[in-house]
C-alpha cells in the first residue's frame, strides 16, 4: 500500500475515533500501535486549531512525518484544496506541498460547510530548521488564497521542538513534574 495513503488512512481513523480536531491541548500526542502490521502511527498537537505533527513507522522503514491540519470551510465556491503550506524560519523560506481529503459535507439554511483534512509531508531536516527557528511564520494557501497566520506562539514553537526531539531524534520524553 502507498505509504501516503497509509498515513491518510490512520489519520481518518485517528480522527473518527475523537482523537483528531482541536479539544486536544497543544503537546499532547495520541499514539496508536498495530502489531498485525508492525506500524506505529504518533501524532502531537501543535496548534490551538488543531494542526497536528504526526510520525508514521512502517515496521523498519524509515518513518514518514507530515503536518495534518484538521478545518471547517464554509461558502458556495466548494470545498477550497490546500496546496501550499510557507513557513519563514529566521529569514528562510521553506514551502511544502500538500493535498487533502473532504471528510464531511453538511448543508444548512446558512449555507455549506466542509470538513476538510490537509496533509503537508515534512523532511526530518525540515523539522529541525522549523523547531530550532528563533522566528516562525505561516501561512496556508488554498486554491491560491491565502490564509493569513502571522507569527507562530511560543507554545506552538515549543511543541515542535518536543515533537522533533521524541519522534526524528528519538528522545525519551522528561517526566511529568
Amino acid at each position: 500500500m502507498n505509504r501516503s495513503l497509509a498515513i491518510l488512512t490512520l489519520l481518518l481513523l485517528l480522527c473518527a475515533a475523537g482523537l483528531g480536531g482541536c479539544a486536544a491541548s497543544i503537546g499532547q500526542v495520541q499514539s496508536s500501535y498495530d502489531k498485525f502490521k508492525g506500524t506505529q502511527f504518533d501524532a502531537m498537537t501543535i496548534s490551538p486549531r488543531g494542526t497536528k505533527l504526526v510520525r508514521f513507522q512502517e515496521g523498519k522503514l524509515s518513518p514518514t512525518y507530515a503536518f495534518v491540519l484538521l478545518y471547517l470551510l464554509s461558502g458556495k465556491g466548494g470545498p477550497s484544496r490546500p496546496s501550499e503550506m510557507i513557513f519563514i524560519a529566521d529569514g528562510q523560506r521553506l514551502s511544502l506541498r500538500g493535498d487533502s481529503i473532504l471528510e464531511d459535507v453538511s448543508v444548512s439554511r446558512y449555507g455549506v460547510s466542509y470538513n476538510e483534512t490537509g496533509y503537508f509531508p515534512v523532511a526530518p531536516d525540515q523539522i529541525r530548521t522549523l523547531a530550532n527557528a528563533k522566528a516562525l511564520e505561516f501561512r496556508l494557501y488554498m486554491n491560491n488564497a491565502e490564509d493569513p497566520q502571522g507569527p507562530i506562539s511560543e507554545p506552538t514553537k515549543q511543541a515542535m521542538q518536543q515533537f522533533y526531539d521524541q519522534f526524528v531524534l528519538g528522545h525519551k520524553p522528561a517526566p511529568a513534574k
